[in-house]
């Protein structure tokens, strides 16, 4: 992760954080969508994507501090594909 981080801006950052996190929702969505799974698995599987829907919008959150700040420019976080 140091690697990944080290001498990128806050823009480059923030922005791979949102394209990481809308893979992952998507994915979650899919899973959920294509495969019968059982009432447990699909609630565990269902928390997690709320908990990665929960950290797009903290990143949301840093972005807009970061912008207010000037930071770095405004970037657009896309919101979650609608189900």
């Amino acid at each position: 992760m140091k690697a990944a981080v080290t001498g990128r801006d806050a823009l480059t950052i923030v922005a791979a954080c949102g394209t990481g996190e809308i893979a992952a929702s998507a994915d979650y969505e899919e899973v959920t969508n294509s495969v019968v799974l059982r009432s447990e698995t699909k609630s565990i599987i269902e928390n997690q994507q709320r908990a990665i829907d929960e950290s797009r919008l903290l990143l949301r959150e840093i972005h807009q501090e970061l912008v207010s700040a000037g930071r770095l420019q405004q970037l657009e976080v896309p919101p979650r594909r609608p189900e």
